[in-house]
């Protein structure tokens, strides 16, 4: 039979190996390609420290194998998920960071640079986790020692390779192999020690003290010579000749490998963003078939969607512009709601994947609450402590692939509420939404009031208006180009007579505020492509569209665009007009929104999701409580297989044993005792009843008294109980001489009734 070569295991060895790994990939850490480096730094620390328990433990190669690999989706989720800056439940934070990696993933399989640094980190990690699980078994197996330390020294000389500008950061290359050169020596040490050990020549702990001191002085030596002495300047060109006819075949890989790491540049291009605090009316309509993102949607009777992205108030000379702006964060976690002024609305809540570049501008329904990401609000003033929201901006930036949930209150007014709403416009309106531009047209003017003077309600003049423009206006994905110093807004609605929708909205908002009615340009994009509740939009569905605003309705979409279908609200019944006064206040309560609420957004398969009928977040929830038990249940199993093969209690008396052994010192009493008592069986365990049954009734007897004649003096001094002795000593002698062994539970429960009748004799006797 093969002997199976001993483990070289000591603190020691672990101590070294475990600065390896924090030297390597702190040296990681120092390049600074990205911020959260330091998550790689935790994956191999992690590592390093699961492989040393692997590599002590009891398990076979397989099992050991298993657990690594059962453990490694786990703690590298748990590391990454701190990338996850929203305020979404965790199997949506765990998708969102899925969704990013696939994304980058599928840039770098195009071959196109990526720009998310998330990938980059999330490879990190699995490479150093990877290497610290591996190299950590290795360390304490005597003849794989190259396996230990090959793939971090690799992996340090690649970065330094990459990361060789800042010269002092070569320190931390010189401590690494410093540190590896102690621990081949160690294992060197103890290598020998074993062989030692087995052809019985006692060293004691003078050898190890000098051992170890000398291996110190002669690292410290070769390192040294390895930072002083000059390297052949002959040698140089001649690598570099070298290097340069024989890495042809590998340029390909390596541009490849430099568009994988383009987040890393410290030149990042900016986000993309469409929609800054100025948008000009332009001369050519957005379009394409990028997908941007999706949306999933609650139901409801809202006949349409839009997804805003900004608001607009002050135009002039062809465009719009977001005017005195102010901007706080708001946080998720800490705020329930925006403090937003009439919103009544059935609530609803959104989930929204993002696919297109990273950008800041988050895209919400109209009536938005509450973003599960934290973002700054830009905000003009409105009634005191309301905000009139202009948009929000994701801080950090939302990176392709990610998702976020809004909680919304959407409108859906009806013709007659509309109609009621009156014209009794609040300060902060009036002052903000009825400008028009010092130079606005007398002629769009005079057709805003032809369209209406014979109209009462606001509602009914934006609905004439709104008909006009889609009646008479033609749509075109392209409009001529203006002549120099001509009104834009003139030559669309008296010349050209054609445009897209920024034309459309833009006539409407200034043709409204004409007639004494506010209202405002959105932009952002229409709802796109419908499939159930889930809502896909490409570049073609980047929209502008009017919005009006109606006394204790709020602001209400409109729709002039001719490539648009007409928005058709419901009639509605007559009810009397609301009271100002009795109207919420910033403090009143907001809907909450349960779990149940919130669906996953599908995989993109093309099928119509109207067919799925499962329920995603029961699922959802399903497979995580799935996971957590099987979790649990592997680590309860792995702990009592280690208890069955050898009791914690045991694995404590080992280790404090070892020590004592190293230092050459005697074992003390309490130690000898433990010892003698831990390597009982449970039987012999509950025989010790009958020894301190002697000694409680004063009759102590030698230690070379055999059980026999213990159990003998036992029956003696209480006969009452002679049949309780007899049991424990026949189960005791079945454990020691017998082919199976005696009952543990029997033994015990006769050992519980002797302590309990001899302790009842000396109540007695005292008494």
């Amino acid at each position: 039979m093969q002997k199976t070569l001993p483990r070289l295991w000591d603190w020691q060895t672990a101590a070294l190996f475990m600065a390896m790994i924090i030297l390597v990939s702190g040296r990681l850490v120092m390049t600074n390609w990205t911020g959260d480096l330091v998550l790689a730094q935790g994956a191999a620390i992690l590592g390093a420290g699961l492989g040393l328990a692997l590599g002590v433990s009891q398990f076979s190669v397989w099992g050991r194998r298993c657990l690594a690999v059962l453990y490694t989706p786990f703690i590298l989720g748990w590391l990454l998920i701190n990338l996850a800056t929203g305020a979404e439940d965790l199997p949506t934070r765990l998708v969102s960071l899925g969704g990013r990696v696939l994304y980058a993933l599928g840039q770098l399989f195009r071959a196109e640079e990526v720009n998310d640094p998330l990938l980059f980190v999330a490879l990190a990690c699995l490479v150093f986790w990877s290497i610290g699980v591996f190299s950590a078994q290795a360390v304490l197996h005597p003849r794989r020692t190259w396996e230990a330390v090959l793939p971090s020294s690799l992996l340090l000389v690649l970065i330094q390779f990459y990361d060789s500008y800042p010269p002092e950061r070569i320190w931390g290359v010189g401590v690494y192999f410093a540190t590896l050169l102690l621990l081949f020596g160690r294992k060197n040490y103890l290598q020998n020690s074993h062989a030692w050990r087995d052809r019985g020549i006692f060293t004691g702990s003078e050898p190890e003290v000098d051992i170890n001191r000398s291996v110190v002085f002669v690292t410290l030596f070769l390192v040294f010579l390895a930072w002083v002495l000059p390297t052949p300047a002959s040698a140089l060109p001649a690598a570099a000749r070298w290097w340069r006819e024989n890495n042809q075949p590998f340029r390909n890989a390596q541009e490849r490998i430099g568009k994988a790491l383009a987040a890393l540049s410290s030149q990042q291009p900016p986000p993309v963003e469409r929609y800054g605090d100025t948008i000009a009316l332009g001369s050519n309509a957005d379009q394409g078939e990028s997908l941007l993102f999706r949306v999933r949607a609650p139901s409801g009777n809202l006949q349409r969607h839009y997804w805003r992205a900004r608001v607009y108030d002050a135009y002039a000379d062809g465009r719009w512009l977001a005017s005195d702006l102010q901007t706080r964060p708001f946080l998720p976690e800490s705020e329930e709601s925006l403090p937003v002024p009439d919103v009544f609305g059935e609530p609803g809540q959104f989930e929204v994947e993002w696919f297109f570049a990273a950008q800041s501008t988050l895209v919400v329904p109209p009536g938005t609450i509450w973003v599960s990401r934290p973002s700054v609000l830009m905000y003009a003033p409105a009634n005191p402590g309301l905000v009139d929201v202009n948009g929000l901006r994701a801080d950090p930036v939302l990176a392709p692939g990610e998702r976020y949930q809004v909680r919304s209150l959407p409108q859906n007014p009806t013709v007659v509420e509309l109609r009621q709403a009156g014209d009794d416009y609040p300060q902060w309106v009036l002052e903000r939404y009825l400008n028009l531009p010092e130079d606005f047209s007398p002629r769009i003017a005079a057709l805003a009031l032809s369209l209406t003077n014979d109209l009462e309600t606001p509602y009914d003049k934006t609905e004439r208006i709104t008909q006009y423009l889609r009646r008479n206006i033609t749509y075109s994905e392209s409009v001529p180009a203006a002549l120099p110093g001509a009104d834009v807004m003139e030559r669309f609605l008296f010349g050209w007579q054609r445009g897209y929708c920024t034309y459309y909205a833009s006539a409407e908002v200034l043709m409204l505020r004409a007639v004494g009615i506010p209202a405002r340009l959105a932009v952002g994009y229409a709802q796109g492509e419908r499939s159930g509740g889930l809502y896909v939009v490409r570049s073609r569905d980047a929209h502008a569209w009017p919005e009006v605003y109606f006394p204790g309705i709020g602001w209400v979409e409109f729709e002039p665009t001719g490539n648009q279908p007409p928005l058709i609200r419901p009639s509605g019944v007559e009810r009397p007009p609301q009271d100002p006064a009795a109207q919420p206040t910033p403090e009143r309560d907001i809907p909450q929104f349960n779990d149940e609420d919130i669906l996953p957004l599908p995989l993109p398969t093309g099928e119509d999701s109207s067919t799925l009928s499962v329920n995603f977040s029961l699922f959802r929830a399903v497979l995580v409580w799935i996971i957590i038990v099987a979790v649990v249940a592997l680590a309860l199993y792995g702990l009592w297989r280690l208890h069955e093969r050898i009791p914690f209690q045991n694995r404590a008396l080992q280790a404090v044993t070892s020590l004592y052994r190293r230092r050459g010192r005697d074992f003390p009493n309490w130690l000898q005792n433990w010892q003698r008592w831990s390597s009982l069986t449970d039987v012999e365990r509950a025989f010790h009843a009958i020894n301190q049954s002697i000694n409680w009734l004063r009759q102590p007897q030698p230690h070379s008294i055999t059980p026999v004649e213990r159990v003998q003096l036992l029956k003696k001094l209480m006969p009452e109980i002679a049949d309780e002795i007899d049991v424990l000593a026949a189960e005791h002698e079945k454990t020691l001489y017998g082919p199976q062994p005696g009952s543990p539970e029997l033994a015990r429960q006769s050992a519980r009734k002797i302590r309990f009748y001899t302790l009842r004799f000396l109540f007695q006797r005292l008494f």
